[in-house]
């Protein structure tokens, strides 16, 4: 008797590997989707000369957040170099103008192992009054992985709406080997692809490499990119080279605290 392959159960270990396969391949599929469905730059300065993407390196601070542990913040001059968006209305109504999109898990990352605290009401306010924006100019949306046993991550999902932020949370997958992942990049470039024809101003918090693709094509389509990243060693120099402009958060004052706290600070109030 002959058995047709195609009917025979597969192992645990091949299912694990299909699994594994199609998402790398809907990740290749997206990277791809990004680098050759891109619109014609709205105009020839749309595209940057390798002498002005240097530009955007040259004179930039690098070093690490370096909580000030004597004073409890870190308080150096903020850069003044983020770009003005002019405030407009439609008809009397607030136009959207910006997009912040924040990668949690790589800023959560990177403070903690300094044992320091991110006070996510503090950058809000800053890059709202450096950018001239009221509030329902500029979109706000923070990419949390979480697992439900972890009971401080789940308290910054709240805090974080509590902010005003758009909170998109993705279970932590827990693989056979006792390894975890959690990795939201695709649901982060989605959300900028969806945003590119409404906004002309982004705002990529993070330092991951993963993301200079996203950030080229953005700029291509003739949006200004400004990333604010955890510093040398912890932000990617491809990213910031892509970017229009850098900045270090451990340079804003107050956005990082010197002490790790256990619970995740709320702002004192709602925001309007």
């Amino acid at each position: 008797m002959i058995t047709n392959p195609s009917r025979t159960p597969a192992s645990a270990t091949v299912r694990w590997t299909s699994a594994v396969m199609s998402c790398a391949a809907s990740w290749r599929v997206v990277r791809m989707w990004i680098l050759f469905s891109t619109s014609p730059p709205s105009s020839p300065s749309a595209v940057r000369s390798p002498a002005a993407r240097e530009g955007t390196v040259d004179g930039v601070s690098l070093r690490e957040p370096g909580c000030i542990r004597e004073q409890g913040w870190y308080a150096p001059q903020v850069s003044s170099d983020l770009v003005s968006v002019s405030r407009e209305s439609n008809g009397g109504t607030m136009e959207l103008k910006a997009a912040v999109l924040v990668d949690v898990q790589n800023i959560q990352e990177t403070f903690e192992r300094q044992g320091c605290e991110v006070r996510y009401d503090v950058l809000k306010e800053h890059i709202k009054q450096h950018y001239g924006l009221d509030e329902r100019e500029v979109k706000f949306v923070a990419f949390v992985p979480y697992r439900r046993d972890d009971e401080r991550r789940m308290r910054l999902i709240d805090a974080l709406s509590f902010m005003g932020f758009r909170v998109v949370t993705k279970p932590v997958r827990e693989h056979p080997d006792g390894g975890m992942k959690a990795n939201m990049d695709t649901d982060l470039v989605l959300e900028a692809i969806n945003l590119a024809d409404l906004v002309q101003e982004f705002v990529l918090i993070t330092g991951d490499s993963d993301f200079v693709t996203l950030v080229d094509y953005l700029s291509r389509r003739g949006k200004r990119v400004t990333v604010l990243g955890p510093g040398r060693g912890s932000t990617s120099v491809e990213l910031i080279r892509v970017s229009d402009h850098y900045q270090n958060l451990g340079e804003i004052e107050g956005v990082v605290l010197a002490k790790f706290t256990q619970e995740p600070l709320l702002p004192d109030h709602q925001p309007g």
